[in-house]
């Protein structure tokens, strides 16, 4: 997958910088093309791509891998020691094991939400690493 097609921007036309006509991007080698729509992340809007739900939880993302880099670079660059730091290993550790795991198993399923490695229990999980991450952010300065 290469190019704007894959996040849905093929899907509607684009206004063309000069004349009246517009142009669609994507639908080209290995973009997926319009068939692939029920992964589109931009929807049409009255003037071009607009963000969807998938697009919120793909910047959601990319915020929590933000946040276990930055616990990650604490660590490595010596910001915080001790008791916080063996908390934030001990954290990075089990998020890690969960994912590695369990993640893609019937054990993760929602049908598990008794357990600690389930799907629901990610939501606790993402909760602990951004307080992990304010913890840091005080300690650090």
């Amino acid at each position: 997958m290469d190019g704007a097609g894959d996040f849905g921007s093929d899907l509607f036309p684009i206004k063309q910088d000069q004349g009246n006509g517009s142009y669609c991007l994507g639908n080209g080698r290995g973009t997926g093309g319009p068939n692939e729509s029920q992964r589109a992340i931009l929807a049409p809007g009255p003037e071009g791509a607009i963000s969807t739900e998938r697009f919120e939880n793909f910047r959601e993302g990319t915020e929590l891998g933000e946040a276990v880099l930055y616990l990650e670079k604490a660590m490595a660059d010596k910001k915080i020691s001790g008791e916080l730091e063996q908390k934030v290993n001990r954290y990075l550790d089990e998020r890690g094991e969960v994912f590695i795991k369990y993640w893609y198993t019937k054990r993760a399923g929602i049908w598990d939400a008794g357990m600690k490695t389930s799907i629901i229990g990610q939501v606790e999980r993402d909760a602990r690493l951004l307080d992990l991450c304010a913890q840091v952010a005080a300690a650090a300065k």
